[in-house]
């Protein structure tokens, strides 16, 4: 009689909190770590700060061992500079923003011109822009206009301000109101992208493939200092030598160090993950590199080694995600492929033989355990047996591979300019399959293929084209917006368009556009989770569909806004995204698996919840519920301790309709006695179940 009064007891508490509403999320997994840094800068003697591309601002206190978002979330940082207190963060569409702790707060200043380059002389602030030169003399609050000077690069010393633009370089003493041209041995078509000062020596770092310049005589003239043929992008003094990093030339990208004033140079990236540079700056213990889509790197000992510093910089971007049984793959274009063992808890990188990190997109082979890598050098696949990453090229004509199916041994690979191949052989050789132009994306259905075209001049435009005689003979099904996604199962194929979802149910026969629900229709990524399609769009909205397309519900808590999703996938029961710029994201909930069944021969006239089977259960439980077929309004089916904890919610949506069968995992519980309750507008019902490990 106790027992039975305690139980009730608790039932009480239950219903009563259970009005709290909840709903799942999406979460940043815990990688994986890097991303594209445009710009870094030194604070101090252990404070970096860090602006990856479109997501604002990082700051390391301890020479970016570790690293935590600092703000300016949805702002394109490209640099930054330091006065006094301040700290200064350049935004890459116009503007300036000041923080005087250290990062920690953010205020937007009236200063709205795009600026090539800043510099700090005395209680001064200059700024170079395309309407000439700017100052601030009251930590930027206000700019004056003190010269029309059109100026790509900006520095001081003690003494003078110096500025260069087209064939010119000028110098100031008296803080920019006054200006002399000190432009002998300039190029007269040579143009600077960054200046520096050591001293009495001035180092520019020039655009056009023109190298590097120097003064040892505060501008009075000008010699060639080396690294021809090289466009420099940045210059930075750590200790006593210079550093001078390089993009885009005809020889090795990479950066360069001088010990002798620029008499010599000296390659020292070769211990980088990648010559691909983005920014450097250097405090008096380290010199720290950007990395394309790879972060940072620093080293200790003047370039001759470098180090990975990324922890909890998690910004990158990835053009892909596929699963393989109990594993997650994930591509970048820039920095490979990376994969997780344990549902996104942890990312490392796999790129072992793996030749060209420009990854497009990945295909699995499941029945034999291969993954296939699209990159911008051809085909590249590994498998348990072989875990490296090995070429299969012979026979194609056009090696930057966009997309790619597989079904068996039969290989489907999409290229860049020539067309879509095929392959009979897993991979050893490859054929024309007779479709020309750019095929951004493919997908397999029963007994077809499709092959997305996206025109490659004039206008955006796309078209969608399927075989049914393995890629001999093509039908072209949709003509319209690039398509930037597509899946196939059986006879029903979809694909996302910045116009919304289409679908065919037909193999091809016929389309329609299904949008009912969505009310972002740039559609970026579409995946199948648990016989449902969930699509994500450019700004950062989910949605999910149960009856083939034809409406749509948000799943987007907790997700960015404005941050694409630019590629979905599931895996386990569980749903995965990646953000733009932002590494991978996982929905909270998605353990819970939503199976619709369809009521072919009855109607749902009433509300029921079922006890879940099996009961007890070990760790894994299905739990049935049915909702009349009229109903309109809101249905959730959430979870409960004993003591009335609300602790997952696994239904959360409106118009449900139907039997519906949801998979509830309580691995992560202990042992014991747990309650799921169904609520709606007009049905409330809760029911027992049993926990046993």
């Amino acid at each position: 009689m106790k027992k039975s009064y305690i139980i009730f007891y608790f039932l009480f508490i239950f219903i009563f909190i259970s009005t709290i509403t909840s709903s799942g999320q999406w979460v940043r997994t815990s990688g994986p770590e890097g991303g594209l840094v445009d710009a870094l800068g030194c604070y101090g003697n252990s404070t970096i700060y860090a602006a990856p591309r479109y997501d604002g601002v990082y700051k390391s206190t301890d020479n970016g061992l570790n690293w935590k978002s600092s703000g300016l979330i949805n702002h394109s940082i490209c640099g930054f500079f330091f006065k006094d207190n301040y700290v200064f963060a350049i935004d890459g569409n116009g503007g300036l923003y000041r923080s005087i702790d250290n990062g920690n707060t953010w205020t937007v200043l009236s200063f709205t011109q795009f600026s090539w380059g800043y510099t700090v002389k005395g209680n001064f602030i200059l700024a170079a822009t395309s309407e000439g030169i700017y100052r601030s003399s009251d930590n930027g609050n206000t700019f004056t206009n003190i010269s029309s000077q059109y100026i790509y690069a900006m520095t001081s010393n003690n003494n003078y301000i110096f500025t260069g633009s087209y064939g010119k370089v000028y110098r100031s003493s008296d803080n920019g109101l006054n200006w002399l041209d000190i432009s002998t041995g300039i190029p007269a078509d040579a143009s600077p992208n960054i200046m520096i000062t050591n001293g009495s020596n001035i180092f520019i770092g020039m655009a056009g493939e023109r190298g590097v310049y120097l003064s040892t005589n505060n501008g009075n003239n000008w010699k060639f200092s080396g690294l021809d043929s090289l466009n420099i992008m940045n210059i930075v003094k750590f200790n006593n030598s210079i550093f001078a990093v390089s993009y885009g030339g005809f020889k090795q990208d990479g950066i360069y160090r001088t010990n002798d004033n620029g008499l010599t140079w000296k390659l020292v990236n070769s211990d980088l993950i990648s010559n691909h540079l983005t920014a450097l700056t250097a405090n008096s213990s380290f010199i720290f590199t950007g990395l394309f889509q790879m972060g940072v790197s620093r080293s200790a000992t003047k370039g001759n080694d470098w180090v990975v510093k990324n922890s909890g910089l998690k910004t990158m971007t990835f053009s892909q995600m596929v699963s393989l049984d109990n594993d997650l793959y994930a591509c970048n274009t820039g920095a490979g492929i990376y994969y997780s063992h344990n549902n996104g808890s942890n990312w490392t990188d796999y790129n072992l033989d793996l030749t060209n990190l420009n990854v497009n997109s990945l295909a699995v082979d499941k029945d034999n355990y291969i993954v296939y890598a699209c990159t911008d050098e051809g085909v590249f696949y590994t498998s348990e047996t072989n875990d490296v990453w090995t070429p299969a090229n012979n026979g194609l004509t056009d090696l930057k591979i966009l997309t790619m199916s597989v079904k068996g041994l039969k290989l489907y690979a999409g290229t860049y300019r020539t067309g879509f191949f095929r392959s009979t052989d897993g991979g050893k050789n490859w054929n024309f399959a007779n479709l020309s132009g750019r095929i951004n994306q493919s997908a397999l259905g029963t007994d077809v293929i499709y092959a997305a075209v996206a025109s490659t001049h004039g206008k955006p435009l796309g078209s969608l084209k399927y075989s049914t005689d393995n890629g001999y003979t093509w039908t072209e099904i949709y003509s319209g917006s690039i398509i930037n996604t597509l899946i196939a199962n059986g006879n029903d194929v979809y694909w996302g368009t910045t116009d919304g979802v289409f679908r065919s149910i037909d193999k091809g026969t016929g389309w329609t556009k299904v949008v009912s629900g969505i009310t972002d229709t740039n559609i970026t990524s579409l995946t199948y989770f648990n016989n449902k399609i969930v699509a994500g769009t450019a700004s950062g909205k989910v949605y999910i569909s149960g009856n083939k397309g034809n409406s749509w519900s948000s799943i987007s808590s907790g997700a960015l806004n404005n941050y694409a999703f630019t590629t979905l996938a599931s895996n386990n029961n569980y749903l995965f995204g990646c953000m733009e710029n932002n590494s991978i994201w996982k929905y909270t909930n998605s353990s819970s698996t939503l199976t619709e069944i369809n009521n072919i021969n009855s109607k749902i006239k009433n509300f029921e919840l079922c006890q879940n089977l099996p009961n007890p259960f070990n760790p894994v439980t299905k739990i049935r519920f049915e909702i009349p077929d009229n109903y309109k309004g809101h249905v959730s089916l959430k979870i409960f301790d004993m003591l009335g904890k609300e602790l997952e919610t696994l239904v959360n949506t409106t118009n449900q309709s139907g039997v519906v069968e949801v998979f509830w995992d309580g691995s992560k519980y202990s042992s014991g006695a747990y309650f799921y309750k169904l609520e709606t507008d007009e049905f409330t019902k809760v029911n027992r179940m049993i926990l046993i490990k």
